[in-house]
C-alpha cells in the first residue's frame, strides 16, 4: 500500500513537467511560426517598395496565415479572415481562396473590413463556374483550382435540373463519377457579366445537358458574349452555344456532341479553340490547357506562365 502511495505521489510531479514541457515546445512552435511568418512580411515589404510582385509565395503564405501563430499577431475580420502580419494586411477573398496583400495604415480606422478591402476586390478578376448534377469532376476541378492559382476571385453556382428549386445553400452537386462538390451558391440572376470577368460552362453528359437547357444559363452566356466578357465550355458543355443561340464561329467539344455543333458551327478538333471572347476545349484530357488559356485571356501571358511553373508538368508537355 505505501509503494502504492509513493507510486501516485511521484507521477503528480511527472506529469507537472510533462504539461510544463508540452507548453515549452508549444511556444518554441509558435515562436518559429512567428519567425517564418515576420520573414515572409519583411520580405514582401522589401518587395513592394522595389515595385516588385506582392508576394513571394502566396500559397505558402496562406498557410501559415491559417495557423495559430498567425491569430497571436493579431487579426481584423468581419466576413472574411483578415490577418495583420508586419506592415502589410493579408486577406482572403473569393470564399477564403484568394490571398492578396495591403498595406496597413488604414486599418484601425473603424471602416468594416468589407469597405476596407474593397478597392483590392474590384481590381481583381472574377470568374464564375457552373455546375450540376453529373457535371465532369475533373474539368470543374481542375479550372477552379487553376484560376485561384492566378489570383481570380472564383465562385461555383448550382444549377439544379427543375428551374423551381432554389436555396440559400445549394446542395452538393454530385459528378459525373460520384464525387460530391459543395457549390458556392445558386446560380441567379445577379451573376450577370457586370459582377464577373468570365463564364465557365464544364461538361459531362447529364451535367451539360442540365446547363444549356437552362434559360438562364442560356440568357448569361448570350449577355456575357455581348458584353464583351470571357465565356469558356469544355466537353459537352459547348451545348451551351448551341442552345443560347450564338452565331457561327469555331469551337470544339467532347466527339460525343460534335454532330449536334457541326452544323451550327465552323466544329474543330483543336485541344482548345479560342473564337473572340469564347473558349472551347474537347474534355478532362484538355482542362489544363483549357484553364490556362482562360488564365491567359483574362490576366495575360505572364500570369499564365507563372501559374504554369509550380504545376510542375511533364518535360515537353505541350501546352
Amino acid at each position: 500500500m505505501i509503494h502504492s502511495i509513493r507510486s501516485v505521489r511521484s507521477a503528480i510531479p511527472r506529469r507537472a513537467a510533462s504539461a510544463v514541457g508540452l507548453a515549452a515546445r508549444d511556444e518554441s512552435r509558435l515562436s518559429r511560426r512567428k519567425a517564418l511568418i515576420s520573414k515572409d512580411a519583411a520580405c514582401s515589404a522589401q518587395r513592394l517598395r522595389a515595385g516588385g510582385p506582392y508576394l513571394l509565395d502566396q500559397s505558402a503564405l496562406a498557410r501559415r496565415c491559417s495557423s495559430r501563430a498567425c491569430g497571436e499577431l493579431g487579426s481584423h475580420s468581419e466576413y472574411m479572415p483578415v490577418q495583420a502580419i508586419g506592415s502589410l494586411v493579408f486577406g482572403s477573398f473569393g470564399g477564403g481562396r484568394t490571398w492578396a496583400p495591403m498595406t496597413r495604415a488604414s486599418v484601425g480606422s473603424g471602416m468594416p473590413i468589407s469597405q476596407l478591402l474593397q478597392p483590392l476586390l474590384d481590381n481583381m478578376p472574377s470568374a464564375l463556374i457552373l455546375i450540376a448534377n453529373g457535371t465532369e469532376e475533373i474539368e470543374f476541378t481542375v479550372t477552379y483550382d487553376t484560376l485561384v492559382r492566378a489570383g481570380v476571385a472564383t465562385t461555383s453556382a448550382f444549377v439544379p435540373e427543375k428551374t423551381s428549386e432554389t436555396s440559400e445553400s445549394p446542395p452538393f452537386a454530385k459528378g459525373s463519377r460520384g464525387v460530391n462538390i459543395l457549390p458556392d451558391s445558386y446560380l441567379n440572376h445577379d451573376f450577370g457579366p457586370e459582377k464577373y470577368d468570365l463564364l465557365v460552362v464544364p461538361g459531362g453528359a447529364q451535367g451539360a445537358e442540365t446547363l444549356s437547357k437552362n434559360e438562364l444559363v442560356q440568357k448569361l452566356v448570350k449577355d456575357y458574349i455581348d458584353k464583351k466578357k470571357l465565356v469558356g465550355m469544355i466537353c459537352a458543355g459547348t451545348l451551351a452555344a448551341l442552345t443560347s443561340g450564338l452565331p457561327k464561329q469555331p469551337l470544339t467539344s467532347h466527339p460525343s456532341v460534335k454532330k449536334q455543333l457541326e452544323g451550327a458551327f465552323e466544329y474543330k478538333e483543336d485541344p482548345v479553340v479560342v473564337s473572340g471572347n469564347l473558349v472551347t476545349s474537347r474534355g478532362p484530357g484538355t482542362a489544363f490547357p483549357f484553364a490556362l488559356t482562360l488564365v491567359e485571356k483574362l490576366c495575360g501571358a505572364d500570369k499564365r506562365k507563372e501559374v504554369y511553373g509550380p504545376m510542375v508538368f511533364p518535360p515537353g508537355t505541350p501546352f
